[in-house]
């Protein structure tokens, strides 16, 4: 059931939703934990992305732009602006789909627990909330000067047999880049625009 939700609705909703961080602290000798508590309080409520798609069955990677907002704790929506308007909303246990000329989706996630694992990964770090976010994934930090990198590896075997690691990278408080490779090779990397002073 997991291979055929993420595509749809769990690649295209979640990926870019760790945005960018504003917070002066750098990532060297930082642990997990003082890294979240710094991403959870300079989250900015809005930030532009541009996702890249590279997927065997694409002959060109599939460029998709838009706007990512977070409101604390739990609402995280990212809206797609171009190649078409789509609108994916997370709020609490449910994930809500708009598409113009279409009827809403609503998914809970409390029925879909791959998916619930794979939208943790982004809400649980905006939030803060380690404890939510080691229930579902191994959590690795690396750190080189000011460069940071944040890798997940899931837990949750459905998940698992799809995505093979999320990884989180930026310099200093600045979140640059979002990759999830799956198991199959296919991988999308999501670059976030800094925020305007």
């Amino acid at each position: 059931m997991i291979s055929g939700l993420l595509p749809k609705f769990g690649r295209a909703l979640l990926l870019p939703c760790l945005i960018a961080v504003s917070a002066s602290v750098t990532a060297a000798g930082q642990d997990v934990a003082d890294l979240l508590a710094h991403v959870a309080a300079s989250v900015p409520a809005q930030v532009t992305f541009t996702e890249t798609r590279h997927s065997s069955f694409l002959d060109v990677p599939l460029v998709s732009t838009g706007v990512l907002r977070f409101s604390p704790p739990d609402r995280l929506v990212k809206e797609v602006h171009k190649p078409r308007w789509q609108r994916f909303v997370i709020d609490g246990s449910a994930l809500r789909v708009d598409e113009k000329g279409q009827p809403s989706k609503t998914i809970s996630l409390d029925r879909v627990p791959a998916l619930r694992a794979f939208v943790e990964s982004f809400r649980a770090p905006l939030a803060g909330r380690l404890k939510d976010l080691e229930h579902f994934y191994q959590v690795t930090l690396t750190s080189s000067g000011d460069d940071w990198r944040l890798k997940l590896t899931p837990r949750e075997p459905d998940l698992a047999r799809v995505v093979d690691s999320v990884e989180v990278s930026g310099a200093g408080a600045m979140l640059r880049r979002f990759t999830v490779t799956e198991t199959d090779g296919n991988k999308t990397v999501l670059a976030i625009a800094e925020p305007s002073p």
